[in-house]
């Protein structure tokens, strides 16, 4: 019972640091307090009461159920859908650091990576489906290998839908921003061209790991803690362990840099497209933007000419749901 109720604790932490990171205002330790947070239910009766504390609130909400699962976990958990102690630890790299407590997310990377530090050789994927990956007129679906079973899961959370489906299409612009010989990239998404259609389209099918824990993205939390500390080159020779695995042989090159300004931007441009899909790169971005250091600015071509969306916007804030606040369950 103590087992079962620690890993329900850990998918509410999870959950809430989700709800936390749409629905209300980036953690900094200076504002939290002062900040609005989500509402907070910790009944599963319909009507039950809730409150709605502060940024702190929900964050030391989220702290106190991990600390109060984390003595119960399993090292090994009956399946992947039940978080066991890599899994937590894993979590609080990512919690950590989205709070801009970069040594403790360090400390918690280093323990998940004990734990498994497999990562997945994409460019072997890419050669065992270059044919229909190189067929210019092939765009059949390809099997995931990023499913149920996974090498680098931590814990498995496919996501939205509860059925085997295809990725989402991509942007030729967002595209772009890929690394050339990309492994990943090139086997998830293949350029479509048709009349005034111009995208590139999602090629992998199955039920991939969206919102689960995975070593590659504590792999990365690990290389950019490590940069803040100044220990750049074993930042960047962490940064690179992830890119021998992603980027072809034929393009490769090792990553450099001779200081944390240097190295931090080389470590998220990774981080972006490796954990797309995902609520990874959105969070990273409200987090960067808060610290002021490393500001994310997104712009695109809309119908109506260039929309840009600012590191201060208070879009990247969603608003509560008019729906959620009048359902009385």
């Amino acid at each position: 019972r103590q087992e079962l109720v620690a890993q329900c604790r850990v998918l509410r932490a999870m959950n809430y640091f989700h709800l936390v990171n749409y629905y209300s205002d980036t953690y900094t330790a200076a504002t939290a307090a002062d900040r609005g947070g989500v509402p907070l239910i910790l009944s599963a009766n319909v009507g039950a009461p809730y409150t709605q504390p502060s940024v702190q609130g929900i964050y030391d909400q989220i702290l106190d159920d991990m600390a109060q699962a984390y003595p119960y976990l399993p090292v090994t958990a009956t399946t992947e859908l039940h978080p066991n102690r890599a899994t937590a630890d894993a979590f609080y790299a990512r919690l950590y650091l989205q709070m801009m407590q970069y040594d403790k997310a360090l400390e918690y990377a280093n323990k998940a990576l004990q734990a498994n530090d497999a990562l997945y050789d994409w460019c072997a994927y890419y050669n065992q489906m270059a044919d229909k990956i190189n067929n210019p007129t092939d765009y059949a679906t390809l099997p995931a290998p990023n499913v149920f079973g996974y090498c680098e899961n931590y814990n498995y959370r496919h996501g939205s839908n509860s059925y085997t489906s295809t990725e989402y299409h991509m942007p030729l612009d967002r595209g772009a921003r890929f690394e050339e010989g990309d492994a990943r990239f090139l086997a998830r998404w293949k350029r479509y061209d048709a009349g005034n259609e111009e995208y590139y389209r999602g090629l992998l099918r199955g039920l991939i790991n969206y919102e689960g824990m995975t070593t590659v993205e504590v792999y990365l939390i690990k290389a950019e803690c490590l940069a803040r500390q100044g220990q750049v080159a074993q930042a960047m020779e962490t940064l690179n362990q992830v890119r021998q695995t992603r980027i072809l042989p034929a393009y490769y090159q090792p990553l450099s840099a001779n200081s944390e300004a240097e190295a931090v931007p080389q470590i998220i441009r990774t981080k972006m497209n490796e954990m797309i899909m995902t609520t990874v790169p959105f969070c990273d971005a409200r987090r960067l933007n808060a610290e002021g250091k490393y500001p994310i600015i997104l712009s695109k071509q809309g119908t109506n000419g260039q929309l840009t969306l600012s590191p201060t916007s208070h879009l990247w804030t969603f608003p509560i749901p008019m729906g959620a606040i009048g359902n009385s369950g």
